[in-house]
């Protein structure tokens, strides 16, 4: 049942997620991911089922909703030339970690109650969200075309 409310709200972030980047923004998507990480977390730390139904719906929406936005906005901001590149680094720096993590979840898993593994995943993703928000301040992203100086792209505008 947990994986069909994940699976459900993975599902819903993908079918809505071009229509949240027309609405949002990549940067305030990516935001929404990760706040739903945070949130997907502290509803499983006390071990209610419903709670916990609701936190793997939730948290459904991270991943999807954070992937897409940060894949698009390095696709869009990024000159074709480029684009091969950037995508492995993006998927990279996306991904890596992933397996990284799962070492460490599993050999803490056993030494600390899980309560604390979503705890501590939950700071973590709240951290980034934080990073995310005040790197990325309003304005410091711009749409291509704004600038005719390509090496401009991103960078806030001095007037």
């Amino acid at each position: 049942m947990l994986t069909a409310a994940l699976g459900a709200g993975s599902i819903i972030a993908g079918l809505t997620s071009s229509w949240m980047i027309t609405k949002v923004g990549e940067r305030r998507l990516a935001l929404l991911g990760l706040l739903n990480g945070v949130l997907g977390n502290l509803l499983l730390i006390p071990a209610w089922m419903a709670g916990a139904m609701v936190g793997f719906f939730v948290f459904g929406f991270a991943l999807p909703w954070t992937v897409i936005a940060v894949i698009n906005l390095g696709q869009r901001l990024t000159p074709n030339e480029f684009q091969g590149q950037v995508a492995a680094v993006v998927t990279f720096l996306l991904f890596a970690p992933q397996s990284l993590a799962q070492a460490a979840g599993a050999g803490i898993i056993g030494q600390v109650s899980f309560r604390y593994v979503y705890l501590g995943e939950a700071l973590a993703w709240l951290a980034t969200a934080i990073w995310l928000g005040v790197r990325c301040r309003p304005g410091t992203v711009e749409a291509p075309g704004k600038h005719s100086d390509p090496a401009q792209v991103g960078q806030a505008d001095s007037s």
